[in-house]
């Protein structure tokens, strides 16, 4: 799903849940600067999607019309497809992964970067005998622990490990050349669900 439907979907779902959001509010919600939000709202109105009303001088009404549910609607299909379409694309490749290191005892895995991509790889690690891992390291998380998981944000504390797999979703390459540089190049596995040749 394009990062345009994504904004659009966002805000749809968010007009639908509280209609006297200010702007001020949905360009937080959406993760966008206000002008960028104010372009989205006035082009969902132009498309239809919603309705503006004057609640005050400074203050708007913001209504899903008929032609913007169908279109959330839409959207939300789209995007679960793509999720899932994600989802069992990253599951297959884990298990591939997994499988090369079938004979190894306890094979030592270290995720970088705490995303949706991490957790399928301890959901699929899960089912592996011999596949353990012990840590996530990402330098921006604030949390301390993921499904029963330490998270590092600091390298130098990271303990050992055999393999190292970018799970991060935001900067996956600078996130694996980072990781080369501390790493043997051999021991930091970046997914193909990325679709980049290094």
């Amino acid at each position: 799903m394009e990062k345009e439907d994504q904004l659009t979907l966002k805000l749809l779902n968010t007009v639908e849940e509280k209609s006297d959001i200010s702007q001020r509010h949905l360009a937080s919600e959406l993760g966008i600067a206000l002008g960028l939000t104010n372009s989205y709202i006035n082009r969902c109105a132009r498309r239809g999607l919603i309705r503006i009303r004057g609640k005050s001088p400074r203050r708007y009404l913001y209504f899903l019309t008929p032609k913007g549910f169908a279109e959330k609607a839409k959207l939300s299909t789209r995007y679960l497809a793509k999720s899932l379409g994600f989802y069992r694309a990253s599951a297959d490749e884990f298990r591939t992964l997994f499988q090369k290191y079938e004979t190894v005892k306890g094979l030592r895995v270290i995720l970088s970067g705490l995303s949706d991509l991490a957790e399928i790889a301890i959901l699929i690690a899960g089912a592996e005998e011999n596949i353990e891992i012990t840590a996530i390291y990402d330098k921006d998380s604030d949390q301390s622990i993921f499904h029963q998981i330490p998270i590092y944000s600091d390298y130098s504390t990271v303990p050992m490990c055999d393999l190292i797999i970018v799970t991060c979703m935001q900067d996956p390459v600078i996130t694996y050349t980072e990781l080369v540089e501390k790493q043997d190049i051999e021991n930091v596995y970046l997914p193909k669900i990325f679709g980049i040749e290094i």
